[in-house]
């Protein structure tokens, strides 16, 4: 497992100006490497609903670079996103997902059958 404050702490010297979108958890983690806190956007309370919003905004914005820190908890809470983002493709869309096999967020449940699932693979043949 990889914890996000130290994919935060490798990422944060590569921002540049990118608009940044933590989720849950990482959302409080993110607080404490962020450089530019006017170009971050957390959604605490919207567990499921991050990974839409920053599409959107990707969308919107194709001219900025947009980063989501997701974690697979809020993932499996809306899958069909990603056939949404596999249609759409942004350019400037960098999704990142952060797995603890946990939903944190609600008080570290296990994510069930955590260890098999292949987030990779189902990005993938969501296309």
């Amino acid at each position: 497992m990889i914890y996000a404050a130290d994919v935060f702490r490798v990422f944060q010297p590569h921002r540049g100006n990118a608009i940044v979108i933590p989720t849950g958890t990482s959302g409080r983690q993110w607080r404490d490497f962020t450089t530019n806190e006017k170009r971050d956007m957390t959604m605490g309370g919207a567990m499921g609903q991050t990974t839409a919003a920053a599409l959107g905004l990707a969308l919107a914005l194709p001219n900025e670079k947009v980063v989501l820190f997701d974690a697979e908890g809020a993932l499996l809470m809306n899958l069909g996103i990603l056939a949404t983002i596999a249609g759409k493709q942004p350019q400037n869309f960098y999704h990142f997902l952060l797995d603890n096999e946990c939903y944190a967020t609600t008080g570290g449940q296990p994510v069930p059958n955590a260890k098999n699932i292949n987030y990779a693979g189902m990005a993938k043949e969501a296309g």
